[in-house]
């Protein structure tokens, strides 16, 4: 990768073409909780890292104004120690995933919605927190009906 700080618009559609790869071939695992079922996606998105030259981590805690922790699914770290991008992983909306964009702020944000639950104002949302989003539904009855809350 020549500069880590000018990734192209190339590098953002082949991540994401990536992560729908992965996603695509995740759906012969029909019997997984949903939170097992993101667990595995997270694990996945952190070995796309390595073949980019970053490295990840996984569930990155970061506090948000009101000493509140947000959960960051994914981030990828460039050789500098700088972010690079981060990935939320959600099958639903509510303020707390606006939040997790807004508190860590990575030039590259990735907002996985597994959801099928239409979202209102998803043109503003993506605007406003400069997220690529990407929509993947994941038919409920293919998994375990399992609460992602613990």
């Amino acid at each position: 990768m020549e500069n880590e700080y000018s990734i192209s618009e190339e590098f953002i559609y082949t991540t994401m073409g990536e992560i729908a790869n992965i996603i695509d071939n995740m759906s012969k695992f029909k019997y997984l909780s949903m939170y097992m079922y993101k667990d595995f996606l997270k694990i996945q998105i952190m070995s796309l890292a390595e073949s980019h030259g970053f490295t990840s981590i996984k569930n990155y805690l970061v506090e948000d104004k009101l000493k509140e922790s947000i959960n960051i699914d994914v981030i990828w770290i460039g050789k500098s120690i700088i972010a690079i991008s981060s990935f939320i992983i959600t099958d639903n909306y509510n303020e707390e995933v606006c939040q997790s964009f807004s508190v860590y702020d990575a030039p590259y944000k990735f907002w996985i919605y597994l959801g099928s639950k239409e979202i209102n104002n998803i043109k503003q949302i993506i605007k406003t927190n400069d997220v690529h989003f990407m929509p993947m539904p994941v038919i409920s009855s293919d998994l375990l009906y399992c609460s992602s809350k613990r």
